[in-house]
């Protein structure tokens, strides 16, 4: 793990197929065309916006990095915020917001998790591993951009009140004015407590003639901010973030030798001249997709395109892009990348960043044109398994239309968990089969929620299992168990159950419906 030191450890929630999983996921996709919801700085934004910045020569650029930001994300607060973003944006929603408000509560507070045979619940921040948590804590930061940009803030005490003077905390009622940057009592205001609290997330001005300046150079990626100001101010400014919530800290990274980290970019600053050059953190490894490994060949060489792209977006030179190539070669040649595999895309992707047609270009133009009316294709998932994939996937597509997308098996499916096991009576979207201890019969079925729910409508009528342990004189308060398949695919998982019923032919199961569900490729 890249850790910087003094970094405490926290969890990291794994939620594929936990019931959080499904809402989380379902929620997120309500926030994909909000703004501020999602990541709008990128390498190239950055690059260009350092390299046109026309910096006084008493200014230099700093960035600041949030320490601990999931686990201190206020949830309450942030979900508010998100409610803000999320109804003012035009979107078409299908639930109002005190519905979508109690969904994201269910979604991220008081979220339960097994660590080494202890439960725990998380009781405030967002949990790493929820895709909702990137956007309340992206959505949570931006509402103090205005601040953290802020090229002049005043220099009066921060804590206080800029009308009576007298301090004002986080626990009372106050608003922050959106010109002066300080905050004010609701009882130095017009405003009623209600009023105030519908103002949360929105411009308000305490009717001050202030306008602060903002930075020639400012970007976030999510808790990673790069700024710009004057030298003698950044002390002030480090003090001024420090103070605008009790959950935020920030910690700062000056100018070392003249340059700056920031992305994938290092940022080469002087009053004369700027450049910038593609950047590895020294923790970085340097592994990736091996040569030899069985995966597609197209995925070996969008490694190589797309690290030649990182490159020509992050450096500002022709040398530095020629450094960086040769950076990156050594780290393909490592993976057992051949000089005679990787040398002719990288001068083909070369010549497509440059504007130059390439001879695959002019191959594949008639090709593109062919198939640009089918980006609603099919699509199917398979497994790749070397050679014969291919061939399987051209005879495939040769009698249907769709697209074949092939996944890969990892090295650590192949070694054990390193994940606290769960109770399997806690296991849900799983096929089981119960014992009768009085005699050999048994019961196949499937469910979609806990193991041990399913298990207990079982002990009552008018279930099957509860008249055969009534006859065979069983102990119907202690069903023998036992997890036979799982798969997070519900329809996947009826295929599995009239499978396993077909093979164990259960002498409890009595309905014969399975025998009716068709067995067939979903494309």
């Amino acid at each position: 793990m890249n850790l910087k030191p003094g970094t405490p450890l926290r969890p990291v929630l794994s939620l594929p197929g936990s019931c959080y999983d499904r809402l989380n996921k379902w929620l997120s996709n309500l926030f994909v065309k909000v703004p501020g919801a999602n990541i709008e700085t990128s390498t190239v934004k950055m690059k260009d916006m350092v390299l046109e910045a026309h910096l006084e020569p008493d200014e230099c650029i700093f960035s600041l990095d949030v320490k601990s930001l999931y686990t201190n994300v206020p949830v309450n607060e942030a979900i508010e915020l998100a409610c803000d973003a999320l109804y003012t944006s035009g979107s078409t929603l299908a639930i109002d917001r005190s519905t979508c408000r109690a969904l994201m509560k269910l979604a991220v507070t008081d979220v339960s998790f097994l660590c080494e045979g202890d439960w725990y619940q998380q009781k405030d921040g967002v949990a790493m591993g929820a895709s909702l948590a990137v956007i309340l804590a992206n959505i949570w930061l931006k509402s103090f951009e205005r601040s953290l940009s802020a090229q002049n803030p005043l220099p009066q005490d921060l804590d206080c009140c800029s009308k009576c003077g007298r301090n004002v905390t986080w626990q009372g009622y106050s608003i922050e004015c959106q010109k002066c940057l300080h905050w004010v009592h609701r009882t130095c205001t017009d405003l009623s407590v209600s009023q105030l609290k519908s103002m949360v997330g929105r411009e308000w001005d305490c009717g001050c003639n202030v306008q602060i300046a903002h930075a020639k150079v400012f970007g976030r990626y999510v808790d990673d901010i790069l700024r710009s100001a004057k030298q003698d101010q950044i002390d002030n400014i480090l003090y001024r973030v420090n103070q605008l919530h009790p959950n935020l800290e920030f910690t700062i990274e000056r100018l070392s030798d003249g340059g700056i980290p920031f992305l994938d970019m290092y940022i080469k600053y002087s009053p004369s001249i700027t450049q910038t050059r593609w950047y590895q953190k020294d923790t970085d490894t340097g592994l990736t997709l091996s040569f030899r490994a069985t995966a597609p060949t197209r995925y070996k060489r969008n490694i190589i395109q797309g690290t030649v792209h990182r490159i020509f977006n992050a450096t500002s030179s022709w040398p530095d892009f020629h450094s960086g190539l040769e950076e990156a070669t050594c780290i393909w040649e490592a993976n057992q990348y051949p000089p005679q595999f990787y040398h002719p895309i990288v001068n083909d992707t070369i010549k497509k960043l440059v504007g130059q047609p390439s001879e695959t270009t002019k191959a594949s133009t008639t090709v593109t044109g062919h198939n640009a009316n089918r980006s609603n294709r099919n699509v199917f998932i398979m497994q790749y398994r070397g050679k014969i994939s291919d061939r399987f996937s051209r005879k495939l597509k040769n009698m249907i239309d769709l697209s074949v997308v092939f996944t890969t098996r990892k090295l650590k499916t192949a070694l054990p968990s390193l994940k606290c096991k769960t109770d399997p009576s806690l296991c849900s979207k799983v096929v089981y089969q119960i014992f009768c201890s009085g005699c050999e019969s048994s019961y196949v079925g499937q469910t979609v929620r806990h193991l041990a729910t399913r298990l207990q409508e079982h002990r009552r009528p008018p279930s099957s299992v509860f008249e055969h342990f009534t006859e065979c004189h069983g102990n119907i308060n202690d069903l023998q168990s036992k997890v036979i398949d799982r798969s997070n695919d519900e329809i996947k998982l009826l295929t599995l159950e009239a499978l396993h019923i077909s093979r164990l032919k259960p002498s409890m199961n009595k309905k014969e419906e399975y025998r009716s569900r068709p067995l067939t490729v979903k494309l």
